[in-house]
């Protein structure tokens, strides 16, 4: 073969070659070229996650700090409420004990005057228990004898002076009250007191009657708690204690009537059950408290609760179990 010939038949062969490996290598430097574009993009992306990952984290970390600042001004503010409370407790606690030395001193007061003053208060009492008891038979039999001969009326008008006197006197003090301007609560007040004593002066010639009648069973006309009717009374006002102190006042009510006073005084002597009902706690109490020193006196053996040993000792050494010791064995359950 000529050498010639065979190099013109190779010559479009090495033209293809050129060209494919030209358009190969140009490939290869474009995918380089992307590729490098793609780490590019790469690491930006990766920078821009570590970007969101800490700013979520500086958020985190900044809402715990708030939160335990929070706490923390709580909890001050908790500890100064405390610390209020414990300021005003021990106000309080100062004044308590100013007060107990206050009472205190007014109990050493009051025992002493108590130990000068009993013997002599206790000698009155027996002289003058004579002359009571005799002045209280004659005005009985004289009522009695009244009574026998049909002249029981004949007394009631003295009673019924002293109610008029008492009724003038009570409008005289309610237009002194009118003319000094007072409220209409003590106006209020007035009025019933004059009513209640109107309704007295109605009443006084059954309530004289039904004394009298009374006096035939128990011997005496005075309107007297006995024994048993205090405690019948106290028992009573035990259960009903809760309706009968007002914090702003002692008692809600008025003092009771004569009549009022008469009628618990029966149900607490005869002691009836079924009438308990009808009372008032509140007026029930007040009578017992206007009866309970004269009751005390009559019921007991010294005329007195208490000994002459009780006031004169120590009340450091005193208890209620040793004061029940001290006392008469009829008085005990008095006390």
């Amino acid at each position: 073969m000529n050498p010639s010939t065979s190099s013109s038949s190779m010559a479009p062969v090495l033209a293809d070659y050129h060209k494919k490996t030209a358009n190969l290598r140009s490939k290869i430097l474009k995918s380089e070229e992307e590729r490098i574009q793609l780490e590019q993009k790469l690491r930006s992306f990766s920078s821009i996650d570590s970007r969101l990952k800490q700013q979520q984290q500086i958020e985190h970390i900044q809402s715990y700090f708030k939160q335990l600042n929070e706490e923390s001004q709580r909890a001050k503010q908790r500890n100064l409420n405390l610390l209020n409370d414990l300021t005003q407790a021990e106000h309080n606690l100062n004044q308590l004990r100013i007060d107990t030395e206050q009472l205190i001193r007014l109990k050493n007061d009051y025992i002493q005057y108590l130990e000068s003053s009993y013997s002599n208060r206790q000698k009155n009492i027996s002289t003058g228990a004579y002359t009571n008891v005799h002045n209280t038979i004659d005005d009985f039999d004289r009522l009695r004898q009244q009574q026998n001969d049909g002249n029981l009326r004949h007394s009631i008008p003295t009673t019924h002076q002293s109610d008029k006197i008492d009724s003038s006197l009570l409008y005289k003090r309610y237009e002194d009250q009118l003319k000094t301007g007072l409220d209409r609560t003590n106006l209020s007040t007035i009025n019933s007191e004059i009513k209640d004593h109107q309704y007295d002066d109605q009443s006084t010639s059954d309530t004289t009657s039904n004394t009298f009648s009374r006096s035939k069973r128990s011997g005496s006309l005075r309107m007297e708690l006995h024994r048993l009717g205090l405690y019948f009374l106290l028992d009573y006002i035990e259960k009903e204690l809760i309706d009968t102190i007002d914090k702003k006042k002692f008692y809600r009510y008025d003092p009771p009537t004569i009549t009022q006073k008469r009628t618990i005084l029966d149900i607490a002597n005869e002691q009836q059950q079924y009438a308990l009902k009808d009372l008032e706690p509140a007026t029930t109490s007040m009578v017992i408290l206007d009866q309970l020193p004269s009751t005390i006196r009559r019921i007991t053996i010294n005329k007195c609760l208490l000994t002459e040993d009780i006031p004169s000792s120590n009340i450091k050494d005193l208890d209620k179990d040793i004061i029940t010791k001290m006392l008469p064995e009829q008085d005990r359950s008095l006390w």
